[in-house]
């Protein structure tokens, strides 16, 4: 394997001289080079891979996984991603039961962990972390690779995602004394449904913030644009406001907080941040209102800037 090596190393410390987000590194060579390669990657996040295309005797409730992780951390890797072709249906349920077992170690590593081949498509739509997704154009190649032919697109993958409610349906407003003329709800529901989406978008007049605090207790609310006269008046009931809007004295999208730990949402950190992200397409009780003041793009759930109202 010497030379393959070489060159397989050769070709990381390449992308590395890119300044990529994100680079694998297959975990099968040696631990010198993947050391010496997590030491140079500057900012650059290294995911270590554990890759078996065949179906081998090769189970995920195996010491041998907790040993390959535990590998994968002491060589110092960002994220640890365990990938494995299968026939079985039920070892779907054995990846779920693997990825919670790392996920009950204090300060693990992300893990990205999915099964390979037609029956291992529910795995990889709900691994949480880069799931690898094609385009439908790929669909229609005569040649597939052995990984790519079993790839959902985004689309489908999200439609799954909603099918096995791992995702609920969720209702978005535009909110305002006057918003007749908004093009929001058109483009929002042509944007869910490219997405594979089944949330709804409509307009609503309201004249006080009353009839807005009556929306927002749905438990299937999702977020809403709001627009005059209550940019400046729903101050009144934020108990928490980012930089940003304290300098403005306004706020314009409102998106519901699900989780409310002893930890603030706005800490910045990578945990906190995940689980946010993670309850954002999820109904339920709403514990505080996330506010956005600038930029709302509610089908990704996108925005640059937040506050907490309760």
């Amino acid at each position: 394997m010497g030379e393959r090596e070489d060159a397989y190393f050769i070709l990381m410390e390449w992308g590395l001289r890119f300044a990529v987000e994100y680079i694998i590194v297959d975990l099968k060579y040696s631990a010198d080079r993947v050391s010496h390669l997590v030491r140079s990657s500057g900012r650059t996040r290294v995911i270590g891979q554990y890759l078996s295309r065949d179906e081998d005797p090769w189970r995920w409730d195996e010491d041998a996984r907790m040993i390959e992780y535990n590998r994968a951390k002491s060589l110092g890797c960002d994220m640890v991603r365990f990938v494995r072709a299968t026939s079985k249906a039920s070892d779907n349920d054995s990846v779920r039961e693997f990825v919670n077992r790392i996920e009950t170690i204090p300060d693990h590593l992300p893990i990205i962990a999915y099964n390979l081949g037609e029956n291992g498509r529910p795995s990889l739509v709900a691994n949480k972390i880069f799931t690898p997704v094609t385009h439908p154009i790929m669909n229609t190649t005569v040649s597939k690779s052995q990984i790519r032919q079993f790839l959902p697109t985004a689309s489908e993958a999200m439609q799954a995602l909603y099918q096995m409610r791992v995702l609920d349906p969720l209702h978005f407003y535009h909110l305002g004394a006057s918003v007749f003329y908004s093009l929001s709800p058109a483009m929002h529901t042509a944007a869910y449904q490219v997405c594979g989406m089944s949330n709804d978008f409509q307009s609503l007049q309201v004249s006080s913030l009353e009839d807005i605090h009556r929306i927002i207790q749905d438990q299937n609310f999702g977020g809403a644009a709001i627009t005059q006269p209550f940019k400046v008046q729903i101050l009144s009931r934020i108990a928490a406001k980012s930089y940003h809007a304290k300098a403005i004295g306004a706020v314009n999208t409102l998106l519901p907080l699900r989780i409310f730990q002893n930890s603030s949402p706005l800490d910045g950190s990578t945990e906190s941040l995940l689980r946010q992200a993670n309850q954002r397409c999820k109904a339920g009780p709403i514990t505080v209102r996330f506010i956005l003041f600038r930029v709302f793009c509610g089908f990704f759930h996108c925005t640059t800037s937040s506050d907490i109202i309760l």
